[in-house]
């Protein structure tokens, strides 16, 4: 998520609440300054605790990284971790320890990876850089304000926010750089995700076959062509993502636009909707999805960021880690072990060593 979709979420939060977001600057429970370490679930016993194959895990909660700047977005693929940072940033974190791939000219605002590149995003440009590091080179430019990437091997597909009603598009970028609008007339997307053959996008509204749908899950051909409507009528949407043949998606409120909503599965065919996390008193931001369940990212308007985790049947869902004063961004599942981004509710007095990106272990 990136900066601004922070700042975005904290007003959404007030506005449902009617109250003042709490900014921190108290102690922890356990007397340790507010932020300067979030509370986390627990380190694994590699002895005692069997992974999801059976064999004894080895996974432990730790910080992968600190920033008092917090960081914005992530991806995971097994042990190594990309994220990008408010100051544009692009980092890796593997067995090796952290390190930098790219340095850009604005906050990363999107990032993805394939088996040999890492790809981000800024305003206006979308650049990769090689996984084990190297120079980083310009794939395309002119993409307007990007906040999601998809990656496959025929191209590489971003969301642009867009800037004004109804300025959202989805582009499809091929190797060569050129680029091509498969849908546009997109208001407030909140998010892109996709299958073999389909995109799908959360928004506001979506200008679609001559009028206008709220509150639309909009299914978008890759190999182009007309997009359809899989949903209408959600709450203010936000995070997506597809995993075994469904589209999860999130609905930040109710109907009555209180902090009531949850994350959500369908089909990409359509059909019933279902209720995998029911998030009241929270705003759900971000969602991943694995074979072990799922993990949702929240803020509470009185004890800030929130990792929620549940079985894909909706069964178990519990609370992970939270963090006062914080925003817990965006999330990524691998293994045994959930990777989170935080971002900062107030810039004022935080240390310079505050965690960014965490693991825990569900």
């Amino acid at each position: 998520m990136k900066p601004r979709a922070l700042l975005i979420t904290m007003t959404l939060l007030a506005v449902a609440c009617g109250s003042r977001t709490f900014l921190g600057g108290g102690v922890e429970a356990d007397g340790s300054p507010t932020g300067a370490d979030a509370s986390v679930g627990h380190a694994v016993d590699a002895s005692s605790e069997a992974g999801a194959d059976g064999r004894p895990s080895s996974c432990v909660d730790e910080v992968i990284a600190r920033d008092g700047r917090g960081a914005t977005v992530l991806a995971v693929d097994g042990d190594t971790v990309f994220w990008g940072t408010v100051d544009g940033r692009v980092q890796r974190h593997d067995a090796r320890g952290n390190a930098l791939l790219a340095q850009a000219t604005g906050a990363i605002d999107a990032i993805a990876f394939d088996a040999a590149r890492v790809y981000y995003a800024v305003t206006g440009e979308l650049a990769s850089v090689p996984r084990g590091g190297g120079a980083s080179s310009i794939v395309a430019q002119k993409i307007g304000l990007p906040t999601a990437i998809a990656v496959d091997p025929q191209a590489i597909y971003v969301l642009d926010h867009g800037q004004g009603i109804a300025a959202g598009r989805v582009l499809r970028v091929e190797a060569d750089g050129g680029s091509s609008v498969l849908t546009s007339g997109l208001d407030v997307p909140s998010g892109l995700a996709a299958d073999r053959e389909h995109l799908y996008v959360p928004a506001a509204l979506v200008l679609i076959d001559g009028g206008a749908a709220l509150g639309p899950l909009v299914a978008i051909p890759k190999a182009g062509g007309a997009p359809s409507l899989l949903l209408q009528g959600l709450k203010q949407p936000s995070g997506i993502t597809t995993f075994g043949g469904r589209v999860y998606f999130i609905e930040q409120v109710d109907a009555h636009s209180t902090l009531d909503g949850g994350l959500r599965a369908i089909a990409p065919s359509g059909g019933p909707v279902s209720t995998i996390v029911h998030t009241p008193a929270l705003l759900p931001i971000g969602v991943s999805v694995d074979a072990q369940g799922a993990a949702v990212t929240a803020l509470s308007n009185t004890t800030g960021g929130a990792l929620l985790v549940a079985a894909l049947d909706g069964s178990g869902a519990r609370q992970l880690a939270s963090t006062p004063g914080v925003v817990y961004a965006d999330v990524a599942l691998a293994g045994p072990a959930v990777y989170w981004t935080i971002g900062w509710t107030s810039s004022a007095h935080v240390p310079a060593d505050s965690p960014s990106v965490r693991k825990a272990c569900r």
